[in-house]
């Protein structure tokens, strides 16, 4: 669906933004700071401005991320990492100053970036219209490897929907081992899922961050200590994998479309 590819959209366009704000402070902080306000896509040099238009949805998205300038967002953000690089890792100091620089970025992607190019297209507003009204897909976000719903919170939507004993007689009519909570199996703090509130209007920034700020602090909770920590690492190890996968999937009209059209 036309959706899918919008996300798609979002996602390179959200990466070409933060990503080169990371590399450029990991290389050298001083000139980072020196460097800056100068970032603006309209004045790169030739090869780079044409193999960045030449990428899929630039027309659009370019405009959309104002070239990748300087915000108060990434400037307020960045202003904590020579603090956090000085400090013991997982002081509670350090852990304040972390969460802070991840909200700060969160804001970055979903307000300057993901609300321009994404949620402010006539499609996706209509579209996430439409999910509430049907309630289907649910909206959720997942830790995970997979892109899947965890079994455990499947089963548990069925419990609260059925009234509880029709969907554990559905799994057993249907030889169907109850599900394992990953927070018990991996002996976590708390589920490493979260459901969107409801009635949640994704498409409205305010209405979407307050939930995305609260998944922060989730996940930052499962970080700060093991085995939280080992759980969301060994994920993370996973998707890195990703990078090398050869796995080719359909693709139709609108997707790699450099002209834009999204």
């Amino acid at each position: 669906p036309k959706s899918v590819h919008i996300f798609a959209k979002g996602n390179l366009w959200l990466f070409m933004d933060v990503a080169p704000w990371h590399w450029a402070w990991a290389l050298s902080p001083g000139s980072f700071e020196q460097c800056k306000t100068s970032r603006n896509a309209s004045n790169y040099v030739a090869p780079v401005k044409k193999a960045l238009n030449a990428l899929p949805w630039a027309s659009t998205a370019l405009p959309g991320v104002k070239g990748f300038k300087l915000t108060d967002e990434i400037q307020e953000a960045f202003k904590f990492l020579s603090d956090i690089e000085k400090l013991k890792p997982y002081s509670k100091k350090a852990l304040g100053f972390q969460i802070t620089h991840l909200k700060l970025i969160a804001v970055q992607e979903q307000k300057n970036i993901l609300q321009s190019i994404c949620w402010n297209h006539p499609w996706m507003r209509a579209g996430a219209e439409v999910q509430r009204q049907v309630d289907m897909p649910k909206t959720f976000i997942r830790f995970h490897s997979s892109y899947e719903e965890e079994p455990y919170a499947v089963y548990l939507r069925r419990l609260k929907e059925s009234g509880g004993s029709h969907a554990i007689e559905s799994y057993k009519r249907n030889g169907i081992l109850l599900p394992q909570a990953e927070r018990v199996k991996y002996r976590l703090k708390e589920d490493p899922f979260s459901y969107s509130p409801y009635n949640m209007k994704a498409e409205e920034y305010d209405s979407r961050m307050k939930w995305i700020l609260d998944v922060a602090d989730k996940y930052h909770r499962l970080m700060s200590t093991d085995p939280g920590r080992a759980y969301i690492e060994k994920h993370l190890r996973i998707i890195a994998t990703w990078v090398n996968s050869t796995k080719k999937e359909k693709t139709d009209g609108y997707s790699n479309d450099p002209k834009g059209n999204q």
